[in-house]
C-alpha cells in the first residue's frame, strides 16, 4: 500500500499514508524504516 501510494503521487506525508491505511503514524514510520532497510 505504501509503495503503491508513493508511486502514484510521488510524495506523501506520514499522516497522509496513515490516514489512507487506517493506521497510526508510528506504524507507517516503522513500515517505512523496514522498507528502507530492504533497499
Amino acid at each position: 500500500m505504501i509503495l503503491d501510494r508513493l508511486r502514484a503521487t510521488r510524495s506523501a506525508t506520514v499522516a497522509e499514508l496513515a490516514e489512507a491505511a487506517g493506521t497510526s503514524d508510528a506504524t507507517i514510520r516503522r513500515d517505512l524504516a523496514r522498507l528502507d532497510e530492504q533497499g
